[in-house]
């Protein structure tokens, strides 16, 4: 049963890290089409579009928190095991700041998304 609970926890981390990049290009489009007052979207796109954007801005954010509270835990098996995928390849004790890869790596896909979605109106940037 403890195997099936890591498998379940590293499935999700695995599969959030995959939905990510199309959840941000989503948001961006939904961004784009606020930006530009578009015509096809309604109420409920909207709404659905800053709770999309607030998710793609918090999974970073609470993935630094958690790395960094529970920065003892990360080399123990057990832990390794349930949440491996989230620090996977990341040497942990080289520097400090290592385990802020993943979390960084996030930001970078939202802002190579959502910097070019908010410049729509500027052709020359």
């Amino acid at each position: 049963m403890e195997k099936k609970k890591d498998f379940v926890f590293n499935g999700y981390l695995r599969g959030a890290y995959v939905s990510y990049m199309e959840m941000c290009c989503t948001v961006g489009f939904q961004v784009k089409m606020l930006i530009n007052q578009s015509s096809y979207l309604d109420g409920l796109q909207s709404n659905t579009a800053y709770v999309m954007m607030t998710y793609v801005f918090l999974i970073p954010l609470f993935m630094t928190w958690f790395l960094i509270s529970n920065r003892e835990n990360l080399p123990k098996k057990d832990f390794k095991d349930k949440i491996g995928n989230m620090y996977a390849d990341i040497h942990l004790t080289r520097s400090k700041f290592t385990i802020l890869y993943q979390p960084i790596f996030l930001v970078r896909r939202v802002l190579f998304v959502m910097i070019p979605c908010t410049l729509i109106n500027y052709p020359s940037v």
